[in-house]
Formats: structure tokens, C-alpha cells, sequence
């Protein structure tokens, strides 16, 4: 009898554990999956409350399938992400429940990318007549679930990517954080892509403002957190005020108008102010519409009241930004 070659996932396979368990390049133990997305289709994830799931029209060899797909991953890249600067966090033995799993492909990108499917399909299903159903608890690939400790691990030489043929709510997602794009590398348009290079706290300060402009919410829990009655801010959400009160405060010099704080039209210019920032954070637009205010500290006061508004946060000193608005 010829013996079978061994499944192309051999090759990527996660290494020894550490115990207690700790990051280590070749065996990373994980318990959250993420799905990472530029500024545009982050905002209208937020405004539908889903991440839907969509074809796939990459090199992939379920490109002709018509299988919809979310796509996710445990990696994280200190360099930047070639997927966008919003990361939306999800509970990982959640996501895996009553599906099944199913080696896809490997894609020779510079840093290899891993596929594995997961799907509730019936395993008659044509759909998955040329897939080889993949075993996480076999550790013979790069990802492995040690049912003795309930850990998975996965191998953070390569890149795991995990298609999963569901849409996943917003509601489900543990946390929303902002992360830097990558300076040359973009899943869309790596050539003319105008969020390359763009910083975890200006791209997520820029998505805040668009959400502000246009009335886009968050459930709380993911970019504000409960407090006893109250509503405050999380990390993610006061670190990228404090961009958008930094970048606002080197405009206070235009600031020459006659709009306060108090103003009836306060509120509405800077939500117009924030539209402006959303687009192109330095551009003419919001020079102009800051030039209306009457001094830096009515510009970000009333920038700030906005954004605890469409927040629902209930001490706009939270997002502290009355120390910009008095230096």
C-alpha cells in the first residue's frame, strides 16, 4: 500500500507550548479571533450593526464557489495591517461552535497565509467535495486546540486565516480597537490605497469623527463602557479623542469667528467640522469651518460635546479634553 503524502498544513504546524502558556512565534495561544477593515467599510459595519459576510475574489480557489465568507485572524502586526485600521474582536470557542473545519489553501504571500474554512454545511455538500475536513485537536497544523487544557494555539510565523461562512453582529464583538495600516501593504490597493501609513490613534480618531458627523453609534461595551449608572469612554475610544483634541488644538489659531460653545449653531458646525476632519484630517475644509469659532476653546468644547452626545457618555470630562481646550 503507497503511503498517503502528508496534508500541505504539515509544513506551518504549530510548535511546543510553553507552560503556563505565553506567546512564543511558532506556538501562540489565542482565545479571540479578529476581523481588521478600512475606515469606509468599518463605518458601515458600524451603521448596519453586522459584519457581513462576502464572496471571495482574491487568488483563492473558492473564488468561483459563491460561498460568502467573513474573514479572520489571531495574528497581530506591529508593523502595520494590510487590512484597514479598525479591529473588531470576537470570542473565539464561540465563533467555533457547531461548525465544522476545513483546509482551504495555502497562498505564498511573503509571510505565508494558512486557510482553513469553518462551516455548518452538510458534509455532502458539493461545496466542500474537493476541501480536506481539518482536525485543530491533531496539532499537525497551524492551528491546534489541546482539549487537555481548552487552549488553542496557532503558529505566528505564518499568517492564520480563518473564512468563516457566517455574518457576525456587532453585538457579539468583545471590543473595537484601532490599529496602523501598513505603509506599502493593502488588501484593497496596496498601489493607491490613501490609508497606508496612516497611525492607530489619527485613522481611529478620523472613523470617530465620520461616526459623529453622520450619526453612526456603538453598543456600549465596545467603544464605551458601563460605570455604575454612568457611561464612560474605553481606552480605544480616549486615545483617539486625544488625536482628534491634539490635531484641533493646532487649528486654534484660525479660530477668529463669533461661534462659542453656546451657540445655537455650535453643535451643528462642528459636526460639519467633524465631517470635514473625517475626509482629510489637514484639509482647507476644516480650517475654514474652524476659522467660525471664536477661539480654540470653544472649537473643541463644542467638538467635544458632540462626541460625548453621539456616545451617550455621560461626563464629557471623561474624554479630557478640557486641558487642550485651556492650554
Amino acid at each position: 500500500m503507497e503511503d498517503r503524502p502528508a496534508p500541505e498544513w504539515v509544513r506551518f504546524r504549530v510548535g511546543a507550548p510553553e507552560r503556563p502558556p505565553r506567546f512564543a512565534p511558532d506556538c501562540a495561544p489565542f482565545s479571540t479571533m479578529s476581523h481588521v477593515a478600512h475606515r469606509e467599510p468599518a463605518l458601515t459595519i458600524m451603521r448596519e450593526g453586522v459584519l457581513r459576510a462576502g464572496l471571495v475574489f482574491d487568488e483563492s480557489r473558492l473564488n468561483t464557489s459563491r460561498i460568502r465568507v467573513t474573514w479572520l485572524s489571531p495574528n497581530y502586526w506591529a508593523n502595520g495591517f494590510r487590512y484597514g485600521n479598525v479591529q473588531y474582536t470576537y470570542d473565539w470557542p464561540t465563533l467555533t461552535a457547531g461548525m465544522r473545519a476545513y483546509w482551504v489553501e495555502v497562498i505564498p504571500y511573503r509571510v505565508p497565509a494558512c486557510r482553513i474554512l469553518l462551516t455548518d454545511r452538510a458534509v455532502d455538500d458539493p461545496v466542500l467535495a474537493d476541501l480536506t475536513p481539518y482536525d485543530p485537536t491533531q496539532r499537525d497544523g497551524p492551528w491546534w486546540y489541546d482539549r487537555a487544557t481548552n487552549q488553542h494555539y496557532y503558529n505566528g510565523n505564518h499568517t492564520l486565516e480563518i473564512m468563516l461562512e457566517r455574518d457576525l453582529p456587532l453585538a457579539a464583538c468583545q471590543t473595537i480597537d484601532f490599529v496602523t495600516h501598513h505603509r506599502q501593504m493593502c488588501s484593497v490597493d496596496p498601489g493607491a490605497c490613501p490609508d497606508r501609513g496612516l497611525t492607530a490613534a489619527r485613522g481611529g480618531a478620523q472613523v470617530i469623527a465620520a461616526m459623529v458627523a453622520r450619526g453612526i453609534g456603538a453598543p456600549v461595551g465596545l467603544l464605551t463602557q458601563r460605570d455604575g449608572l454612568a457611561i464612560m469612554p474605553k481606552q480605544a475610544l480616549r486615545i483617539v479623542c486625544t488625536q482628534l483634541w491634539s490635531d484641533l488644538y493646532r487649528m486654534g489659531k484660525v479660530c477668529t469667528g463669533e461661534i462659542g460653545p453656546a451657540h445655537a449653531s455650535a453643535a451643528a458646525l462642528a459636526r460639519g467640522l467633524l465631517g470635514a476632519y473625517a475626509r482629510a484630517a489637514e484639509g482647507e475644509d476644516v480650517q475654514h469651518l474652524a476659522a467660525l469659532f471664536q477661539n480654540k476653546m470653544a472649537l473643541i468644547h463644542s467638538c467635544a460635546m458632540v462626541v460625548a452626545e453621539a456616545f451617550d457618555i455621560t461626563d464629557r470630562a471623561a474624554l479630557e479634553a478640557e486641558e487642550w481646550a485651556a492650554a
